[in-house]
């Protein structure tokens, strides 16, 4: 793992330091892969982790490009409400 200065801060615990991890090619994945993870640990990360990539600046863009909290309450808004009028129904 290594820690790199383009991640912005974990989202769920606001970490500031991500580390990117290699998975390297074996016979359960098919080639290298990459992606950032939130250092676990009690005071510090929560451990979340972003998705693979073949490519680490794509890994990284990830990363970086996530949904913001706006983006989320909206979605989460969006599916209590829906799942009301599913429940509604019945």
């Amino acid at each position: 793992m290594t820690q790199n200065a383009d991640c912005k801060p974990c989202p769920f615990c606001d970490y500031h330091k991500p580390m990117i991890v290699t998975y390297e090619e074996n016979k359960y994945r098919p080639r290298r892969e990459y992606a950032v993870l939130c250092e676990y640990n009690p005071g510090k990360g929560c451990g979340a982790e972003g998705p693979h990539h073949v490519y680490l600046a794509d890994t990284v863009d990830a990363w970086n490009k996530r949904a913001s909290m706006n983006d989320v309450e909206l979605f989460r808004r969006y599916r209590e409400i829906t799942s009301y009028e599913r429940n509604s129904d019945d």
